[in-house]
């Protein structure tokens, strides 16, 4: 990136400032203490299930925001974003109804699509020839954000009750959009001056992201078994984070007659375990490649969630931390790599629909993986419910081993 670099590398500290912490960094909020909050109202499993993967609906708004990433701008998405996620905050926080909560949700999904993808694009915008490393640090900043509103969520609630966090920390979006607004520039413009400067006598921007042409290149993403297994590969990161870390293990600990505080703290190990490994595995994948260190971490999950199998009847806070930890750990394997996988095949001109289809695959799993341990919690115990996530991710590994060619042979 030559002379820019260091622009480039404050305008990823501000993006990461404004759409990671004041904004993604929000969802630590609902990982603490949602399922608590419903458990109370007198929800059952299933019904937490569904809404818990409400926020699912955000793979429906992931392609429009891609498209209309590459249309207006990452900037203009995020300020979507950023206050659909305050209402979604504060009806979460007012409601008492299951319709009610699975409305506010699905908003928060769609605030969610439309947020994090503008920081996703940006990111590989910034820096498209370490992109492992790029993904690698917004995770972080997501997951480091989560850690630390998840932990203060856990305070408010032991101290104001389960609803404050909603209301407080629920506003922090605000202060992300006046960071974009103010101080952030347009990530895809300073991308294209990069472009310019390296071919100064080429033609890096005559192609158009037209509907016909973007519905075309969609479409064959979706049919590609290589980006496929890639984009499942984005599935099991959500199954593991909304269906594993957010619902079934609090339940699980909840169960076990654990305090509110402690199920808040698993939950701040958890997350800050996935911060600390998240951009290692970025900067790997840009080493060694992109599918060896994805296949790592679905067995890593995959073994994690066989550990609970075995040790089922031993249900104490250690055991619960320890698969916790390593489901981060082997989510943080996958999580940066995925993303940059995608961003490593698809034009410029159309990166940010491209990593939309790889989002829209990725957060299916926000409302399967939910659905899927809801169900299985109320009808089949810990242990199976363990178990079929145990082998969701074997899958993920053969489809990975089997399908998934490294970025220099694929051609898109």
């Amino acid at each position: 990136m030559g002379k820019s670099t260091g622009n480039h590398w404050k305008q990823l500290g501000l993006l990461c400032l404004g759409t990671s912490f004041f904004g993604n960094g929000t969802l630590g909020i609902t990982k603490s203490v949602l399922s608590v909050l419903l458990q109370s109202l007198g929800f059952t499993g299933t019904e937490i299930g569904f809404i818990s993967g409400a926020r699912g609906f955000k793979a429906v708004a992931d392609i429009p925001a891609g498209h209309l990433s590459d249309k207006i701008g990452r900037k203009k998405v995020a300020y979507c974003g950023k206050f659909l996620l305050i209402i979604a905050h504060w009806m979460m926080g007012l409601s008492h109804s299951f319709w009610a909560f699975f409305i506010a949700r699905s908003i928060h999904g769609v605030g969610s699509a439309f947020n994090a993808g503008a920081a996703t694009f940006g990111a590989a915008d910034l820096l498209k020839r370490s992109r492992g490393l790029g993904q690698g640090l917004l995770e972080m900043a997501n997951y480091g954000s989560h850690t630390i509103f998840a932990a203060v969520a856990g305070i408010l609630a032991l101290n104001y009750g389960v609803r404050a966090p909603f209301f407080i920390l629920g506003i922090a979006p605000l202060f992300g959009f006046l960071i974009v607004w103010k101080y952030l520039k347009e990530p895809r413009d300073l991308a294209r001056e990069d472009d310019d400067r390296d071919n100064p006598h080429g033609h890096a921007h005559t192609e158009k992201a037209d509907s016909v042409s973007t519905m075309k290149f969609v479409g064959y993403l979706l049919t590609n078994p290589k980006m496929l297994s890639v984009f499942f590969a984005g599935l099991l990161t959500k199954f593991a984070d909304d269906g594993l870390l957010t619902m079934l293990l609090p339940l699980w600990a909840k169960s076990q007659g654990f305090s509110l505080m402690q199920v808040a703290t698993m939950a701040t190990v958890a997350h800050g375990s996935f911060t600390i490994f998240v951009v290692f595995a970025g900067w790997m994948s840009d080493k060694i490649g992109r599918k060896v260190i994805m296949v790592a971490g679905t067995l890593v999950c995959a073994g994690a969630c066989l550990m609970v199998v075995a040790l089922t009847k031993v249900n104490t806070l250690g055991v619960m931390m320890t698969v916790a930890v390593l489901i981060s750990l082997g989510n943080a394997l996958i999580y940066p790599v995925a993303p940059a996988a995608t961003a490593d095949v698809v034009p410029e001109h159309l990166r940010a629909t491209g990593m939309g289809v790889y989002k829209l695959v990725h957060d299916a799993g926000i409302f399967i993986g939910p659905v899927m341990m809801g169900i299985g919690f109320d009808r089949a115990g810990v242990s199976n419910s363990f178990g079929v996530a145990a082998m969701v991710f074997l899958v993920g590994t053969l489809l990975l081993s089997f399908c998934y060619v490294e970025k220099s042979k694929i051609q898109i």
